[in-house]
């Protein structure tokens, strides 16, 4: 598939954009957040904070990473099924986000072994957040004083301010 139709896909499916609430792969998290202490969980939720739909195959998305508890400048409830809908996840706490690429979202790891559990961080390094899949009005509020208060602070690698 050529970058351009690679690129239309992309923006056209998958929740990306400002606000979409995704998992991440503990390693990946590692990479891209270098203040992060090393745990044993699986995976940790990340929040998009890109305005503006790609418009190069190169084009990166910032993401914040999450953590738990209530003390940070953006609180989320209700991210897992598992969890009590008002269970808190805190985003912001490590001010700089992480930047994930295009493949890192489409990422498949092809393996000839059986799949263990038929959970997604098998195979990807990235995956939607099923269950929240979007911040809710109250969520979005925050996240967007968020980025007005740091926005001289948080830029893109290319020099330019969210």
């Amino acid at each position: 598939m050529d970058e351009e139709n690679k690129l239309k896909i992309f923006n056209h499916a998958v929740n990306y954009l400002w606000g979409g609430l995704w998992w991440c792969r503990e390693q990946l998290v590692r990479q891209k957040f270098s203040s992060w202490l090393v745990n044993d969980r699986i995976g940790h939720p990340v929040l998009s904070i890109r305005k503006l739909p790609m418009q190069s195959v190169c084009d990166i998305v910032p993401m914040l990473v999450g953590t738990s508890g209530c003390q940070g400048p953006v609180i989320v409830k209700g991210l897992t099924a598992e969890e009590d809908k008002e269970y808190q996840t805190s985003f912001g706490m490590i001010i700089e986000p992480g930047w994930f690429s295009m493949d890192e979202f489409l990422h498949y790891e092809k393996t000839t072994e059986p799949v263990l559990t038929g959970q997604w961080f098998e195979v990807k390094k990235m995956w939607p957040n099923f269950h929240k899949p979007q911040l809710t009005k109250d969520e979005d509020i925050q996240a967007r004083a968020f980025a007005i208060h740091y926005k001289n602070l948080i830029r893109y690698p290319n020099g330019e301010s969210l």
